[in-house]
Formats: C-alpha cells, sequence, structure tokens
C-alpha cells in the first residue's frame, strides 16, 4: 500500500458516514457548527469510530477529532485546548465534549463529557441523543439512559419547569451540605441523592444512579415511564448532591 493510500484509509477509518466531514481544527469546526446551528463534539485523542453509531444521530452534530495536546493561540498565546476553562470537566484527560451551539439558552456551554472509559458506541450513542440541558443535567440524564436495566425515567419529555427545580434543589442542598426532599416540587415523585465519590463527572452521576437502584422506592421512580421529568446535581466541592423529580 502507497504512503498516500494509507492515509486516505486512516482518515476514511474517521468518517462516522459517507459523506460527513471529521475537521482536525477547532475554530474552523466551531465556525462551521456555529453556522449551521448544530453542536459541536470534540473528540480529545480518543480516536472513537463514529461510524459504529446510528448516522442519523450525527446529523445535528458537526466533529472535530484532535489530539490532547492539540494546541491553538488562546488570548494571544499558544495554549493547549483541553487546558480551556470550557474544558475543565475533562480533567486534562482523553474524552469526548459537547459545546451546544444550537440551543439559545445555553449557547456556546459545554453541555456534555464523556471520558475515554465511557467512549464506546453505547454510551457515545447515548450522548448524541440527550436533550437540551446543562451538563449536570444532560449528564445525570445520561446516566439514567445507559444504566444496564434501562430504567425509563428520562424516556419522557425534558420539562424546564422540572429541570429549574431539579437544579435549584440541588444546589440547596449542596449549600446546606444535607440531603433532603424539597417541601414543595413539581409533579408528582422527587427523589433525591448524595455521592462523596470522586472522578469524573460522568462517574459521580453513574454512582448516584447506582445509590437510587439501592432504593426501592427510589427506584420505583426510576422505572416508571414518566411523561416528563426533571434531573441535576450539584456539588459544593466535596460532596454532590442530586434531585430528580417526575410527573
Amino acid at each position: 500500500m502507497t504512503a498516500v493510500a494509507y492515509i486516505a484509509l486512516s482518515f476514511a477509518t474517521l468518517l462516522p458516514a459517507p459523506g460527513q466531514k471529521v475537521y482536525t481544527e477547532y475554530y474552523p469546526a466551531f465556525v462551521a457548527a456555529r453556522s449551521s446551528g448544530k453542536m459541536l463534539l470534540v473528540d480529545f485523542g480518543t480516536d472513537f469510530d463514529f461510524k459504529t453509531v446510528d448516522a442519523k444521530s450525527l446529523e445535528g452534530y458537526v466533529i472535530c477529532h484532535v489530539p490532547v495536546d492539540y494546541k491553538l493561540k488562546i488570548d494571544g498565546k499558544m495554549a493547549r485546548l483541553i487546558d480551556a476553562p470550557a474544558f475543565y470537566c475533562l480533567q486534562q484527560q482523553p474524552g469526548i465534549v459537547v459545546v451546544d451551539l444550537h440551543n439559545k439558552e445555553h449557547f456556546r456551554e459545554t453541555v456534555s463529557v464523556l471520558p475515554q472509559r465511557y467512549v464506546a458506541a453505547y454510551y457515545v450513542g447515548a450522548l448524541l441523543d440527550l436533550p437540551s440541558g446543562t451538563i449536570t443535567q444532560r449528564t445525570l440524564t445520561w446516566a439514567f439512559r445507559v444504566h444496564q436495566e434501562h430504567p425509563p425515567c428520562t424516556n419522557g419529555m425534558a420539562d424546564p419547569g422540572m429541570m429549574q427545580h431539579a437544579d435549584v434543589h440541588s444546589l440547596n442542598q449542596a449549600n446546606s451540605n444535607s440531603m433532603y426532599h424539597s417541601g414543595n416540587f413539581p409533579g408528582s415523585f422527587e427523589i433525591v441523592a448524595q455521592s462523596m465519590g470522586s472522578g469524573n463527572m460522568a462517574d459521580i452521576a453513574v454512582e448516584l444512579v447506582n445509590l437510587w437502584r439501592s432504593s426501592a422506592p427510589h427506584w420505583g421512580a426510576a422505572i416508571t415511564p414518566w411523561s416528563a421529568y426533571g434531573v441535576d446535581m450539584q456539588t459544593n466541592g466535596s460532596v454532590w448532591y442530586a434531585t430528580g423529580v417526575f410527573r
């Protein structure tokens, strides 16, 4: 095989579907996502094969593949992209992040994170189908959807009011360093949890769902196919608190 043919074959392995471009420079990818109103998916050094996920699920994304040590000019100086505040959620490790350039309320926010240990077709496929929300809301929703028992509690509509309640109550618990149910919540059922675990945000979300799995009343809510839901998780720096509300 010639060197040219080998390079062409290697690049082809990065293509998620025929005709879909994979960018290898961040700024052109960002501009393409912003101008098309799509989500920007940045793969930092995982070499994930996007052909292993449903091509249709990638239609709303612009994909950028860069090495972990990829550098570009930031504020006039060359710096590693992964060290930018927007990507702190990766903890300077290989993985995938999603930047929202589609939804006005979360425009230019980093809204999803997958460290490399979760970069497999099943986990990435679930990430591609998440509703609009903050990184904590989407990551906790993702953790429910990839749980091995497939609880259907987040299969309904992500209700903005219920998401806001989950955000506020999780933050209230974090600020008080105490887990408790709210006195008034939207919907029919509320669940709460706390985790003192460490690791990436994705690890914490998985642990929180597993904690709910260990409680029959909480898991009873999780395995109910509600029509609407709101979930979120917040930390005070040492402990994470989570809230889920369902209707």
